[in-house]
């Protein structure tokens, strides 16, 4: 295989993900991977989901996408007997046993098991874009996950309900702290 080709190949077998999509800072490892994905934004060619209706930009993701409504695990961690869905989940856990940390931030040095800790670690610790704007009030943050849960003050739900004594709660992690007073 000539050099590029063979670069190609040695990417697929890391965790290295070069191309990062402009729009949502999703990284792929290949070029053609990345194209592929900016035809969801772009409104190209997509394949829907037929369990929830998420949106992939190939076949192929469609395809790994659909493990995700399955309850089959059939990659085991070698050490530690813990099934996962996707091979790519049971290699980042085993670095919790070897102690492997081949991620490390530019800025501070810390280590991460895996590119999206990373990249979490940079957006929370480095990082002052808050891109995402809520609607109502225009108050913005960092993560669109952050923005979910505030919309739910605008909203007045309470999703979260303690299975015990009915009582509801807006964050999840509030109705677990109640749920241990039971």
């Amino acid at each position: 295989a000539n050099n590029s080709g063979l670069e190609l190949h040695m990417i697929s077998h890391s965790d290295e993900r070069p191309h990062s999509c402009a729009v949502c800072q999703k990284s792929f490892k290949t070029k053609y991977s990345l194209k592929s994905h900016m035809e969801l934004h772009t409104g190209g060619r997509q394949f829907m989901c037929s369990v929830c209706g998420k949106k992939c930009a190939s076949k192929g993701s469609l395809d790994l996408h659909m493990i995700s409504h399955s309850d089959e695990k059939k990659f085991t961690c070698d050490i530690c007997d813990k099934s996962f869905k996707y091979k790519y989940a049971m290699q980042i856990h085993r670095r919790i046993h070897t102690g492997e940390k081949p991620y490390e931030c530019k800025v501070c040095q810390e280590k991460f098991t895996c590119q999206a800790n990373l990249h979490m670690h940079n957006l929370l610790k480095h990082s002052d874009e808050k891109k995402y704007e809520c609607s109502v009030c225009k108050r913005r943050f960092k993560l669109n996950a952050t923005l979910k849960g505030h919309m739910l003050i605008h909203s007045g739900l309470m999703p979260h309900e303690c299975d015990i004594c009915n009582r509801k709660f807006r964050y999840k992690c509030n109705m677990k702290v109640h749920r241990r007073t039971h």
